[in-house]
């Protein structure tokens, strides 16, 4: 049953969410001639150029436009769990012959599998873009990376990609709980949600805080001998193990964030269901 229903939630959301895909993709295609047929190279170094400034727009406005894409995307999937869920289609969800958490668990995977693919469809294209950009511009990709030390990799690119692949599915379940919880306000659900977001995003921001308090993180880096020992090499072991702190903080927040969201989106319909 829960592969029925899964089936039904991906189609129901499938012609916007491939529409978006589709202006992703020709706007990337769209950068691709454009890189190609201009001497980037040649822009490139002369800064002062008007062509310049121009290309700088352009790809600040592609960027933006395949982030508001994605954000698109992301509303959709949450005005499609607030429909079916507590809005008018709520009704025919609620009485379907299925337990409750298999219905909830059928509209968490579609909003993690789509998630999922926008979000590696959206980094790829723009890294895909990037790279051409800069190869065009006379940077070797291929040494680049040969050149970035391997404790960058170790401590920033793999944690960073963690980051991104745990936060597809903890952005899920923190939308669907700000939806839950609007639906408990019958006459202000918007506004419910909304205020929702407001606090998760607050409780985010204190809890990131304290964790870099508590590892001595701000301390660590307004020591007037920062800098200096940095470039004697003498903290940077140190300095590392900050950093890593810092960043399994922060994936043990999203993950408690994903756990209590998670749980509390079948919790709470237990106790109280305002429909439409």
């Amino acid at each position: 049953m829960l592969g029925k229903l899964l089936k039904y939630e991906m189609k129901a959301v499938v012609k916007p969410m491939v529409f978006l895909n589709a202006l992703v993709i020709f706007s990337t295609l769209i950068g691709f001639f454009y890189v190609t047929k201009v001497d980037v190279g040649n822009i490139v170094e002369n800064e002062n150029d008007i062509r310049y400034s121009g290309m700088m727009l352009l790809g600040f406005l592609y960027i933006a436009g395949v982030a508001l894409t994605y954000f698109i995307s992301y509303i959709l999937l949450l005005l499609r769990y607030g429909k079916s869920m507590y809005g008018a289609n709520g009704y025919l969800s609620w009485t379907l012959p299925v337990k409750r958490r298999t219905l909830i668990h059928a509209k968490m995977l579609n909003g993690i599998l789509w998630n999922f693919w926008n979000t590696a469809l959206c980094l790829a294209c723009v890294i895909w873009l990037i790279a051409l950009f800069m190869t065009k511009a006379g940077i070797n990709i291929g040494e680049l990376f040969r050149e970035i030390p391997p404790v960058i990799l170790h401590h920033f690119m793999i944690p960073s990609v963690a980051i991104v692949c745990i936060n597809v599915f903890t952005v899920i379940f923190i939308g669907y709980f700000c939806i839950t919880v609007g639906q408990l306000m019958k006459e202000h659900k918007v506004l419910g949600t909304i205020v929702s977001f407001v606090g998760v995003y607050i409780v985010q921001q204190v809890a990131t805080t304290v964790v870099m308090l508590a590892g001595g993180f701000f301390s660590f880096m307004n020591d007037p001998n920062f800098q200096t020992s940095m470039n004697n090499g003498e903290l940077k072991d140190t300095f590392w193990k900050f950093y890593d702190s810092l960043f399994l903080g922060q994936i043990i927040i999203l993950l408690v964030f994903a756990a209590v969201t998670y749980t509390c989106c079948h919790l709470i319909p237990r106790k109280r269901i305002n429909l439409d």
